[in-house]
C-alpha cells in the first residue's frame, strides 16, 4: 500500500462526505483511508459506518475526545502505507492530489513534499488571497527542487506553514526520528512540522 490518509473526526457531519467523497475520486487509488472519531456527539460516526459498507478501505477507530493531535498520533500507529498524508474533515482534496504528491516524493526521494492550497467559503467559492501559494511563502521558499535545513539554516522554519493537511510525509521520517503530535488542544502540530522538516533528508515544495 502507498498512502495512508489520517484523519481526525469531531462533529463535523455538515462537511464530512464532500471530505470522504474527495478522496474516493482520487485519481490514485492504491490508499487506505483511517479515521480516528474523537469522540463525536452528530451523526459523523454513522457516515462513516456507512462508507465502511461500501469501501473496505477505510479504516474506523473510535477514541474518548482527545483532540486531533492524539487522533492523528493513535492514526499513526495503524497505517500501513508507505506514505502518510494528513487531512481534515473540514477540507478536501482536488482530484489529482495524491497522484502528484506522490509522483513528486518518488520522482525526488523526498521525505516530506508540501504544496499550496485554496481557501473557500461555505458554497465552495475560492476566497482571495495576498498570497496565491499559501501556505508556502513564495517570497522565500524554493520551489520544485530539494533541500535540508541545512540548506537555508536561517529560512527553515519560514517557508511553509506548520499544517498538517498540506503534506505527505514518508511514513519512516516519521517512525525513525519517533514524532507525534503533543496532546494539547491548540497548535498540536507545531512540534511535529518543524521537527519533520528539520529531519527530513529531503524537503521539496510544489
Amino acid at each position: 500500500m502507498k498512502i495512508s490518509i489520517i484523519i481526525p473526526i469531531y462533529n463535523v457531519e455538515k462537511y464530512l462526505r464532500e471530505c470522504l467523497d474527495s478522496i474516493l475520486a482520487q485519481s490514485f487509488q492504491d490508499f487506505e483511508i483511517i479515521c480516528v472519531d474523537d469522540g463525536s456527539a452528530d451523526s459523523s460516526l454513522a457516515i462513516l459506518q456507512e462508507y465502511k459498507t461500501k469501501d473496505d478501505r477505510f479504516v474506523i477507530l473510535q477514541q474518548r475526545h482527545s483532540g486531533a493531535g492524539a487522533a492523528r498520533n493513535n492514526g499513526i500507529k495503524l497505517a500501513r502505507g508507505e506514505y502518510i498524508q494528513l487531512l481534515d474533515a473540514d477540507d478536501y482534496f482536488e482530484q489529482t492530489l495524491l497522484e502528484d504528491m506522490f509522483a513528486h516524493a518518488k520522482q525526488h526521494n523526498a521525505d516530506l513534499t508540501v504544496c499550496s492550497s485554496k481557501k473557500v467559503d461555505a458554497s465552495g467559492n475560492i476566497i482571495e488571497s495576498g498570497n496565491p501559494l499559501w501556505p508556502l511563502d513564495i517570497d522565500k521558499v524554493p520551489l520544485e527542487q530539494p533541500f535540508c535545513w541545512k540548506d537555508f539554516p536561517e529560512d527553515i522554519f519560514n517557508f511553509f506553514c506548520v499544517i498538517p493537511w498540506n503534506k505527505l510525509y514518508l511514513k519512516k521520517l516519521i517512525t525513525d526520528n519517533n514524532l507525534f503530535f503533543q496532546n494539547i488542544k491548540s497548535s498540536n502540530d507545531l512540534a511535529f512540522s518543524h521537527l519533520a522538516r528539520i529531519c527530513a533528508k529531503k524537503n521539496y515544495c510544489i
